[in-house]
């Protein structure tokens, strides 16, 4: 089969489609959600049924369902997803599985898109689960495979564990031949699907004798690998997932390669554990996530036996591994940065993916620069967003309350929290604002207001509300209703407006005091008057505000697409590319292409015929924040998707201040380019002229007027082809490969937007 470049989301639902499953399901959570986006994108071109659902818990106990009448299912979610899924995954465990049941839950070290670090391999554990960790694209797609057979094999389900840089990171995958599905038949066994305590306490005692089984299983897994054993050095590594990556990185600067044990199968392999250890006197884990591995270590290994990792400091505790961060870890020097005398960085405001605080920070290099740092950037509600007006109407009703409290939820609008609005005050877990504000109402708070998405509300809301309508609580609940489950990319809700109106008044709300408001800039002071009424209520009180997402809405209305242009051979001058390796920092705001233009390059790079690795951030960091990417192309094999400090050849920004908040990538014979035209979504934006100094003052920094040469082409919105087109001039990649990417890029949107994109991309190439 074709090889394909995908993110190890994409991987991992491809690996199932090819694994024969006949149904999915899921509830969207960054970064989680590409995997059922991918089976929702190709359901027609199969026979599996792929469907969202009102939360994590029913796509559970629905997969396990599936399960029964001998399909195979998978089902996907976010770390903090399986909070809400525990009960029916604990004791699915407990259960005689018929068809192979999969669980793909995404892990989000470094809190790009959550609430908290939680590593799943935790609840594997508690549940006495199987859990795979693949560790690239390659890897989540062949154990997404081997994970079904597993999961029939020895009639549990499986974990399959990501997380975010594997998730949003594309890489070249090879899949191999489709297998067929099962055919539906229903379980035999009186006892396979019951748990009734009699049933479960003998099914426990059953698990527990299959304990052993897993581990041998896991001693003997092809994902378990033990190189060098036989190396001499008291010192011996264990990588997990992505922390083996980091550790290829800086392989090549040992001089002699270290004993190392690779683990991406669990129950952890105790007898390759104790192969590697025996003779040495220290055991140093890189795992990306929580010291999982590390801990259970300290009482499986001889106590004089020195173990290190997270628990001691030797990586850091918090956040991504990185290939700078393991570098300690290694015996190996941090790498400096490369341009002495340049803003680096933020001027001590870390990046998101920066070293730890104590990294050198070297001095700016101007007068005008000396005493101004680099301002964050923030993410923010997308202009003219439906939430914004609701918090506006709220502000103005609560202004002249002395003591109140407006508790909210998990979504787009838990950046309400932040300027400009700074409305809401508390966010805990899905569903938690309305319970939270019942108990502060209980205990003497007024006015207490509510704030909760719709897509939210029916994920974890209704049952927090029939509570407060029960003893007609003091209180107002906003119901923010956009339409849709915004924050993960417009998915579509499990119920629409007037059903959700119609489960408030079946729960028992009176519908004197059940609001319907339309959040316009026009409509401020008549909703902030009509709420200020509701929050003087001394009773429940609901109001729906009702107004589509400003995203969904631009989605909508555009104009159907021309036919998809056609395909064209590829002009290329015939050359290989030869020994090539080049890695590129992209940055920019949420919204300006970024990741259009790493796609360009990607789809050029693979169509010469060589490796590409891509790594992404989604999620909350693309509303009007800072956007970063990696991207990697290389003739030989790349082990880690990101890219460490002074190792980049370029790097490519729309947008000259976030080109230098990573300038500490720079290796000393880099290039930035950047577009010069600003995107001031924030209040401190520096001096344009300082920053465009900064730029140019940086050997090989170049600034392109991006939208000038865009219009010229026939359209502003190709600003980043033309910045492609500029930086084709340094990235070694023939220009036909380029072209042939951006018509590969823009096909289904007809012939037209592919011309216009070829020009912008000529015009930046010619500047």
């Amino acid at each position: 089969m074709k090889d394909l470049v995908l993110l190890g989301d994409e991987a991992l639902a491809l690996g199932a489609i090819h694994a024969g499953i006949s149904q999915a399901y899921g509830y969207p959570g960054t970064p989680s959600t590409e995997i059922l986006e991918y089976l929702l994108d190709r359901k027609d071109q199969w026979t599996y049924t792929a469907s969202w659902c009102s939360n994590e818990k029913t796509a559970y106990e629905s997969a396990v369902g599936a399960s029964l009448m001998n399909r195979r299912c998978l089902v996907t979610m976010k770390h903090v997803g399986l909070n809400v899924a525990a009960d029916p995954f604990m004791n699915s465990v407990l259960m005689n599985i018929k068809g192979g049941l999969v669980l793909a839950v995404a892990d989000d070290p470094g809190m790009h898109s959550s609430q908290n670090e939680q590593d799943s391999r935790w609840f594997a554990d508690f549940a006495g689960m199987p859990c795979l960790e693949p560790r690239n694209q390659q890897e989540a797609y062949e154990m997404t495979r081997a994970a079904f057979d597993l999961s029939e094999k020895f009639h549990v389900p499986v974990m399959v564990k990501l997380v975010t840089r594997l998730s949003h990171s594309r890489a070249v995958v090879t899949p191999a031949e489709a297998r067929k599905e099962n055919p539906a038949e229903k379980f035999t066994g009186i006892t396979d699907y019951m748990v009734l305590p009699a049933v479960s306490r003998k099914h426990y005692a059953d698990h527990l004798n299959l304990i052993p089984e897993l581990e041998s299983w896991s001693s003997s897994s092809p994902f378990n690998r033990l190189e060098h054993s036989d190396a001499a050095g008291d010192t011996a590594y264990i990588t997990t997932g992505l922390g083996g990556n980091y550790y290829e990185e800086n392989l090549p600067e040992l001089d002699v390669p270290p004993a190392r044990l690779q683990i991406g199968s669990y129950p952890i392999p105790v007898e390759l554990i104790a192969s590697l250890s025996a003779g040495r006197s220290r055991i140093i884990c890189l795992e990306e996530g929580y010291p999982y591995v590390e801990r259970l270590l300290c009482g499986l290994l001889p106590s004089e036996l020195t173990i290190s990792g997270k628990m001691d400091g030797t990586v850091p505790a918090s956040g991504e591994l990185n290939p700078d961060n393991v570098r300690p870890a290694m015996g190996l020097a941090e790498m400096k940065h490369a341009i002495p005398g340049k803003i680096q960085g933020a001027h001590g405001k870390r990046d998101p993916d920066s070293a730890p605080a104590s990294s050198p920070v070297a001095a700016p290099s101007s007068t005008a620069i000396a005493a101004m740092e680099l301002p964050m950037r923030p993410p923010q509600l997308c202009q003219a967003c439906p939430h914004g007006d609701t918090f506006d109407a709220v502000n103005d009703a609560l202004k002249d309350e002395t003591s109140k409290l407006v508790t909210s939820d998990i979504g787009c609008y838990t950046l309400g929290f932040l300027p400009p609005h700074k409305t809401i005050e508390t966010a805990l877990c899905m569903g938690a604002s309305i319970p939270m504000a019942r108990g502060a109402a209980e205990a003497g708070m007024h006015p207490v207001v509510a704030t909760i998405g719709d897509s939210t509300f029916m994920h974890s809301g209704l049952t927090g509300l029939a509570d407060a309508a029960s003893a007609d609580i003091p209180m107002t609940i906003i119901i923010m209703d956009n339409e849709t489950t915004a924050m993960t990319g417009g998915q579509n809700t499990i119920v629409r407006s007037q059903q959700i109106r119609n489960a408030v008044l079946g729960l028992g709300v009176d519908e004197e005091h059940l609001l319907d408001l339309t959040p316009l800039p026009k409509n401020r002071e008549e909703n902030a008057r009509r709420l200020k009424e509701e929050f003087h209520h001394r009773g429940l009180s609901v109001v729906i505000a009702i107004r589509e997402c400003i995203q969904t809405l631009k989605r909508r209305n555009r104009m159907e697409p021309e036919a998809p242009a056609e395909a064209q051979p590829v002009e290329t001058s015939g050359a290989s590319p030869g020994k090539v390796k080049y890695d590129i920092i992209l940055a920019g705001v949420g919204g300006q292409g970024i990741l259009s233009v790493a796609a360009v390059i990607a789809t050029a790079a693979m169509n010469a015929g060589l490796q590409v690795r891509q790594s992404e951030v989604h999620g909350m960091a693309q509303r009007g924040g800072a956007v970063q990417a990696h991207l990697r192309i290389s003739s030989s094999r790349i082990p880690s998707d990101l890219i460490g400090f002074g190792r980049a050849d370029m790097i490519l920004s729309m947008e000259p201040m976030e080109a230098l908040r990573y300038t500490r990538y720079l290796s000393p014979l880099g290039k930035v380019v950047s577009a010069a035209e600003a995107f001031t979504n924030i209040p401190d934006y520096p001096n344009l002229e300082d920053i465009h100094g900064e730029v140019r003052n940086i050997a090989g920094g170049e600034l392109i007027n991006t939208v000038t040469a865009a219009m010229e082409a026939g359209s502003s919105r190709a600003a980043n082809m033309v910045l492609v087109g500029a930086a084709s001039r340094h990235i070694p990649l023939d220009e036909g490969f380029l072209l042939q990417g951006v018509r590969e890029l823009f096909t289904a949107k007809g012939e037209k937007v592919v011309q216009t994109n070829i020009a912008a991309f000529k015009a930046g190439r010619q500047v």
